[in-house]
């Protein structure tokens, strides 16, 4: 099996059930490259995880910002 580099990126958020977050109070998602399979990426917040197709959630991401 052919050797990989994790990516592990964080991403500081902004609101929680619609209420703004202080800098100081600011949680963090993680989006980690998953362990066996590429086209996976794994989400970690709030003490879950879940793996969804990278391209599915940048597709998710764009139709959200409505671009």
């Amino acid at each position: 099996m052919p050797k990989t580099i994790d990516s592990i990126n964080y991403v500081a958020v902004r609101e929680v059930n619609g209420t703004t977050v202080g800098l100081d109070d600011r949680p963090t998602l993680t989006i980690e490259s998953h362990w066996n399979n590429r086209r996976l990426v794994v989400i970690r917040f709030s003490g879950a995880n879940v793996a969804v197709a990278g391209v599915d959630l940048i597709k998710a991401i764009h139709n959200s910002m409505n671009v």
